[in-house]
């Protein structure tokens, strides 16, 4: 991908962006040369509190992860950037830095522009700024839900109740077909990579999950609802 070249290879990285879907292509060529393009290895920090307040950026492909800093000193998982996800702008429009650390959770790709060029562009198209809109009130809601649905919750079961989220009945209880990765998981349940994994194996060894070659079962789903008793 390194070998993409401008302002051809910008402009068909911009057109298999979900939020330029309504831009013919002459507008998107248009915008083209406000356009910055980046790539981001695998755990490489896009942003964080030192990220001077001067782009906005789009993510075109791959995964990023935004993390805030807990009450212990350790960053703790808010939640995942998707591909056409538009981020930065928040705090570009209050006039201040990034409050919280987006990191890269594989290559990604990335296109930035300036705070002026990016006013203008939601000012001349409207539709753009009203899905991005919907993205963030979307976002927020469900953030919302799951932090009051948890805030009486451990850690470690707020780990186990994502695992049950990912869980689908079979004849041995509950299967787990592919399980996500532990930094996903951390997203879901508001805590760190640490804590799942520490979480995880403490259910495998004690017989609560059951680890195959591909799936992970929960063979006795009360075994579970008995963990949580106990947090």
């Amino acid at each position: 991908m390194a070998s993409i070249s401008q302002p051809l290879g910008l402009f068909e990285t911009l057109r298999g962006v979900e939020v330029f879907q309504d831009f013919s292509d002459a507008d998107l060529l248009a915008w083209v040369p406000h356009f910055t393009l980046r790539f981001c290895r695998k755990g490489e920090v896009v942003m964080n509190n030192q990220s001077p307040a001067a782009e906005v950026f789009i993510l075109c492909s791959g995964r990023l992860t935004l993390h805030a800093m807990g009450q212990s000193g350790k960053k703790v998982v808010v939640r995942s950037i998707g591909e056409s996800e538009i981020f930065g702008d928040t705090p570009l429009l209050e006039g201040h830095g990034a409050c919280v650390s987006i990191t890269a959770d594989s290559k990604s790709v990335l296109v930035g522009m300036g705070q002026q060029q990016f006013t203008q562009l939601i000012t001349q198209h409207p539709l753009l700024a009203l899905r991005h809109m919907r993205k963030m009130a979307s976002a927020l809601s469900t953030m919302t839900q799951r932090v009051s649905g948890f805030m009486s919750l451990t850690a470690p079961v707020r780990v186990q109740q994502v695992l049950l989220e990912f869980a689908k009945s079979s004849g041995e209880g509950l299967c787990i077909k592919q399980l996500p990765k532990h930094s996903e998981i951390a997203v879901k349940a508001y805590t760190q990579r640490e804590v799942v994994n520490k979480e995880l194996n403490r259910l495998i060894r004690s017989g609560v999950i059951v680890k195959g070659d591909h799936e992970f079962f929960i063979p006795q789903p009360s075994l579970l609802e008995a963990f949580q008793a106990a947090h």
